[in-house]
């Protein structure tokens, strides 16, 4: 009887550290587990960053592109500004071309007068 309250306590104690290692596997394959949902998570977030890094050198290219269209059309209003100018400069020079030809009609009238005053000018006509 002894040998079997020997063998029923052994029996016991052995059910016991059986289910202290079942749970000690249970906490380790839960560690486990955890640990791999970390590393998902690691993983995940890895790929939000490659992602992210990927939409930002997008947006920083996109940013480039905005830039050079912004210096394109900048570009363009100074060829813009520019051909205005020319045509302003040209404008001048046509009137300046205008106004030394009047002068030149008016110092030949003037020298007209100056040589030859018996002729008058008439300014109304005669029937």
């Amino acid at each position: 009887m002894l040998i079997l309250l020997l063998l029923l306590l052994l029996l016991l104690l052995l059910l016991l550290l059986l289910l202290l290692l079942l749970l000690l596997l249970l906490l380790l394959l839960l560690l486990l587990l955890l640990l791999l949902l970390l590393l998902l998570l690691l993983l995940l977030l890895l790929l939000l960053l490659f992602l992210l890094l990927r939409l930002l050198r997008l947006l920083a290219l996109l940013l480039l592109l905005l830039l050079l269209l912004l210096m394109l059309i900048l570009l363009l209003l100074l060829l813009l500004l520019l051909l205005l100018l020319l045509l302003l400069l040209l404008l001048l020079l046509l009137l300046l071309l205008l106004l030394l030809l009047l002068l030149l009609l008016l110092l030949l009238l003037l020298l007209r007068l100056l040589f030859f005053p018996s002729i008058q000018i008439s300014t109304s006509l005669k029937t």
